[in-house]
């Protein structure tokens, strides 16, 4: 019988051992999950203001081809023709190149936070495969005392 109760102790121990470790894995996890949310965030975050200055490229271009126009009209010279006409092609084919590669810059940063919100997932979810195995392993280690200490229990009630 006293061994029996010597047991209690050391299966109550690596209990609270063993609950402490699941509650840290768990706590983790939920970092890791907050982490990959935030991340995918920052994609769509990236993605907008990518729209935003490429746009905003576009109309910085519009603007100059505006103030071109102007200068030429005001000097006489059509706008549309020649080497004025030439300056406000190349003008428009600069802002469109500007604008691209703002937003290829956003498309790139975007990739990046999906790559890590993937990344921070998984690692979410190798946690909770690690909290599930610890699971099992304390349920099958105090199964396994427990019957050890039947099997003592009885032992010592056979031989009294």
């Amino acid at each position: 019988m006293g061994d029996v109760l010597s047991l209690i102790p050391d299966v109550v121990s690596e209990s609270f051992k063993a609950s402490e470790e699941r509650q840290t894995l768990l706590h983790n996890k939920a970092e890791y999950q907050r982490a990959a949310g935030m991340e995918a965030d920052n994609a769509t975050v990236a993605m907008q203001q990518g729209t935003l200055l490429g746009g905003r490229a576009r109309m910085e271009g519009t603007r100059m081809l505006s103030q071109q126009r102007v200068a030429y009209a005001t000097s006489g010279v059509d706008a549309s023709t020649g080497t004025a006409g030439q300056v406000a092609r190349a003008t428009r084919m600069w802002s469109e190149l500007d604008a691209r590669v703002l937003e290829n810059n956003a498309m790139r940063a975007a990739l990046g936070h999906k790559e890590m919100s993937r990344r921070y997932g998984a690692e979410a979810d190798r946690l909770r495969g690690q909290y599930n195995a610890s699971y099992d392993k304390e349920a099958l280690a105090i199964t396994s005392r427990a019957a050890k200490a039947f099997g003592s229990l009885i032992g010592s009630m056979g031989g009294g």
